[in-house]
Parts: structure tokens; C-alpha cells; sequence
């Protein structure tokens, strides 16, 4: 669902002026730097052209391969050591819902599956005397904006089991009253309000914009700073 609401964004954004051309006249080439002239990002140009010339393929019209701009590398940002204790102790000023949110995304979560997690799949182990975070599911938003579960996460090796280890995220758990079956973070479904809201409690403490998936690929220092109970 997921991949075809990115098609039909694809469709509404890109290549506006070419949408009615027979496509077996169109100069491809022309139409590549009409973008490039409007700013848009090579990233952008790249997955745009490439669901045309899939589809152009398919369709059995012949093309010139166009030239395209070169794709910057964006550095993906995320937390050391140093800066998650301050991410940790900044999260407590937040709104609850975003603190919430994000200690579950620093346990490793991508979007999706923190969209699907319910309390049924946090449970307690008794060994390791802490919850753990079970993922076997996920959740997108389709073209029509509407929450799909898919019943299981991004991968096959995705399926995982996460002990706690941010000691506030296991007082949150502890004392959560909601229903077992219900989504925790059912309303954060439409829009990126959460990647906002974390950006926000960056800024405020001069920290890297990390946004969610960031909360994800800071998981490595979360590791580094938990200690198992004694």
C-alpha cells in the first residue's frame, strides 16, 4: 500500500506538463531538465524516472535513456552516546505522546511497526527481568490515506524480539493503562507531525535533526549505555 501511495504521489508532483503528450513523442531529455530547472532534488528526479521508464517499458514504447543529475548522499543523522542522554533527558519536556513514541523508536522500531505495536506485544521476561518488545507486524498508509496493517513487518528477518533498555520507557509500560488489542500510537497514523515534534526537542538542545528514523539508527548507542538488571 505503501509503494502505491508513493506512485500516485509520483503522479501529482513530477512531469505535470507531460501527462497528456503521447508518450511515444516526448523528449525525455527535455523533460528530465524541465524538472532539474524547477529544483527539484536528483533523489527525486531518480525515483520519479523511474517509475516512468517502468512503465514506459511495460507499455512497449521505445526511449532514449535521459541524462540525469547525479544523486547527492545525504547523511543520515543519529545520536553518539553523549548527545542520547540529552535526547533522553529533553524527551521528558516533550508532549507525552512524542516521548512515548520515540524511547519505543530508539529500541530499533521503524514507523511502520511502531504504528502497529499494541500492548500485547510488549511482554514481561522474566529472566532478563524487563519487557520486551515483540515485532511481528506493520502498519502504512495507502493512497487514500488510510491505515493499512499489513500483519507482518518490513522483512522476513524483521520479526525480532527487543528487551527494554531505557529505563523510562519501562516505567511508561508498567504503568499504561490502554487496551491490550489497541495501537499505542493509532492518531500518530496520518501525516509526519512525529517527525516534527522530535525535530522540535532537537533543535531546542542543539542536537541532530534526527526525526524517527533517526530514533531507529540511534538504537547502537542506546545498546552501548544499558546495563541488565542485577
Amino acid at each position: 500500500p505503501s509503494t502505491q501511495r508513493g506512485y500516485e504521489e509520483i503522479r501529482r508532483n513530477n512531469f505535470a506538463a507531460y501527462m497528456e503528450q503521447d508518450a511515444a513523442k516526448i523528449d525525455y531529455q527535455k523533460m528530465i531538465d524541465d524538472e532539474v530547472s524547477d529544483g527539484k532534488s536528483g533523489k527525486t528526479i531518480k525515483n520519479a524516472w523511474s517509475l516512468v521508464r517502468s512503465s514506459l517499458r511495460n507499455a512497449g514504447v521505445s526511449f532514449k535513456e535521459p541524462e540525469r543529475p547525479p544523486v547527492e548522499m545525504e547523511e543520515q543523522p543519529w545520536l553518539d552516546y553523549e548527545q542520547l542522554e540529552v535526547f533522553l533527558a529533553a524527551l521528558r519536556e516533550a508532549d507525552p505522546m512524542t516521548e512515548f513514541a520515540a524511547l519505543f523508536m530508539l529500541h530499533s522500531l521503524r514507523k511502520s511497526e511502531l504504528l502497529a505495536l499494541t500492548p500485547e506485544h510488549v511482554t514481561w521476561d522474566k529472566k532478563a527481568r524487563c519487557h520486551v518488545i515483540n515485532i511481528n507486524d506493520g502498519a502504512v498508509l495507502d493512497k487514500d490515506n488510510v491505515l493499512v496493517y499489513k500483519g507482518s513487518p518490513k522483512t522476513k528477518g524483521s520479526c525480532r524480539s527487543i528487551k527494554i533498555m531505557i529505563p523510562r520507557l519501562e516505567e511508561l509500560v508498567s504503568a499504561y493503562t490502554g487496551d491490550p488489542k489497541t495501537p499505542y500510537f493509532i492518531s500518530l497514523g496520518k501525516g509526519n507531525g512525529l517527525d516534527k515534534r522530535i525535530n522540535r526537542v532537537c533543535r531546542k538542545h542543539d542536537l541532530p535533526e534526527i526525526a524517527t528514523h533517526g530514533c531507529r539508527r540511534s538504537f547502537v548507542s542506546v545498546c552501548r549505555s544499558w546495563r541488565p538488571a542485577a
